[in-house]
């Protein structure tokens, strides 16, 4: 089995250096029992001095590495393209801003050995460097984190294997698959996904949903630690919000591709509506109580379900007026 880890990156400014260099020791290290694998970095169009810093952190390597181009902007765009380029068969994601902990590699190569029936597999995210004070509205790791936004992976101390659901799988910034379930289920879809200009996300939550359907598992592998980084301009609500909103917007828009029935009045599926009117309430009480990061969840949770409902209406009311085009679109 030869292995691929693909790197993506657009415009990885200070985190990339340190990301392609603890990338490098873990596959030196590797590297001295095995030789079966290649690092591939997909820059994805960057318009600072990404490609020289790629090139002087991987000239040298003593395993195969290299870097291409695709400049179709859009992550899902940068995955497909290094599933084309890439020689293995078992593919590892990995984002530019992260740090990689000791034995990532060989934990990922030691869980595909041990399941060898399973084709997606998940590696451990982890906080890493905070780039400024944490607000009192943000929850970082108690029961109102957003571990969509700040990202987090952990299902525990043990490996173990899931059920693929739309909100059980891997995490974009670790994430590994064997090629055959590309084979099986298409790849990355690159309308969905963040891209210049947009906070729509989604890029890997439309192809989780679409695994589910394959009735797919995946695989945790707790020792693939990475660590993922809370940038400064993340850390307020705007983009907290805005980012919420996509997320709903993401998820009515994949309802609308699986052709999900809802009763609807005056185009508005039904059943969001009382949900909303209850994340209201919801933010309204934990305001008057004080509770600063249960009322920033709940205004979250009305920002996903304004971005559900109103791309949702889109969706409804373009295929009324022309029902035989894909409206899915970029936004």
């Amino acid at each position: 089995m030869y292995t691929t880890v693909i790197m993506i990156n657009r415009n990885g400014g200070t985190f990339l250096r340190d990301a392609l260099q603890t990338c490098r020791a873990d596959l030196e290290a590797t590297w001295q029992s095995r030789q079966d694998f290649e690092l591939l970095v997909v820059d994805n169009g960057s318009t600072d001095d990404s490609l020289s810093v790629i090139k002087a952190e991987i000239s040298s390597a003593p395993f195969k590495a290299r870097i291409i181009e695709e400049l179709s902007l859009g992550v899902n765009s940068a995955r497909n393209a290094g599933l084309k380029e890439a020689t293995g068969d078992f593919l590892i994601f990995v984002d530019s801003d992260i740090r990689f902990h000791s034995g990532w590699l060989a934990a990922y190569l030691g869980a595909a050995d041990r399941y060898p029936e399973i084709e997606v597999f998940a590696g451990c995210v982890q906080i890493g460097l905070i780039e400024g004070a944490i607000p009192n509205w943000l929850d970082l790791t108690g029961p109102w984190k957003r571990s969509c936004i700040v990202v987090q992976a952990d299902f525990g101390k043990d490996p173990a294997v899931f059920q693929i659901t739309p909100n059980c799988g891997p995490v974009g910034p670790n994430m590994a698959f064997r090629r055959s379930i590309f084979e099986r289920a298409g790849t990355f879809d690159i309308q969905f996904g963040l891209r210049p200009g947009s906070l729509v996300a989604g890029a890997e939550a439309e192809f989780f949903d679409r695994l589910s359907h394959f009735d797919a598992s995946f695989a945790w592998v707790p020792d693939a630690v990475v660590d993922h980084p809370l940038k400064r301009q993340q850390i307020n609500r705007l983009y907290f919000l805005n980012r919420l909103h996509g997320i709903g917007r993401v998820t009515a828009r994949i309802a609308c591709m699986r052709g999900t029935p809802a009763k609807r009045l005056f185009g508005l599926t039904l059943y969001r509506v009382p949900e909303l009117f209850c994340a209201l309430l919801a933010w309204l009480r934990a305001t008057l109580q004080a509770d600063s990061c249960r009322a920033f969840y709940y205004q979250g949770e009305v920002y996903v379900l304004v971005g559900y409902l109103y791309e949702d209406f889109i969706q409804w009311r373009t295929l009324r007026s022309h029902p035989n085009i894909n409206i899915l679109i970029y936004l």
